[in-house]
């Protein structure tokens, strides 16, 4: 609803009523348009040059590592060491970790179309699919940097060179954004539309 803000004159009363809301789609909806696929080309492009470093720089640490290497893969949410394997090439699931990141953009072609909801208008559900492809790409290039984060880590650790990740506030950061990103997908869409039936104060 929208509030019209009425003055009398004759009574010297103000009146306040409420009426619905029109939403429309702003006018410059092209460029919106043409705004997020640059974002989603960008985040694509850097996740899978992120995927490609990592794939080459884990095969590097990997060769570097002793046989009986202790490599961990569960971590707290301070970044300390929860789980780990004794084993050298258990650390290949690093690379081969940021391998399929780096493939994730190109799979994303042959995705399924996103579920709208029926409280979305019509003339905005390509506006709402663009909303959730930002989140995905987002998300997907925020896995991918802390998967090239750890990995970068993981020798030192099993080198017993340090005891968990550094510095240890990234790992919740990494939790809080990610769950920044899955409200975004269902709350952000429906501020795209603005009520413009409301006339200014």
């Amino acid at each position: 609803s929208c509030c019209r803000l009425e003055n009398s004159e004759a009574t010297g009363k103000v009146a306040i009523t409420l009426e619905p809301a029109r939403w429309e789609m702003p006018e410059n909806d092209d460029n919106m348009e043409r705004y997020c696929r640059s974002i989603c080309w960008t985040l694509n492009t850097s996740t899978t040059a992120l995927g490609l470093v990592g794939a080459v720089r884990g095969l590097w640490h990997y060769v570097s590592l002793p046989a009986d290497a202790v490599v961990p893969y569960k971590f707290g949410f301070g970044g300390r060491v929860e789980e780990a394997y004794k084993s050298k090439h258990f650390y290949l699931l690093y690379p081969i970790s940021s391998l399929l990141f780096a493939m994730l953009p190109f799979a994303g072609r042959w995705r399924a179309s996103v579920d709208v909801p029926s409280s979305v208008p019509e003339e905005g559900v390509e506006r709402y699919r663009r909303a959730q492809d930002l989140v995905k790409d987002g998300t997907t290039f925020l896995c991918a940097s802390f998967m090239f984060w750890v990995e970068g880590q993981a020798p030192a650790i099993s080198k017993g060179q340090q005891d968990q990740l550094q510095p240890k506030w990234v790992t919740p950061c990494f939790a809080f954004v990610t769950v920044a990103l899955g409200v975004a997908s269902f709350f952000a869409p429906r501020g795209w539309w603005v009520p413009s039936s409301c006339p200014a104060l």
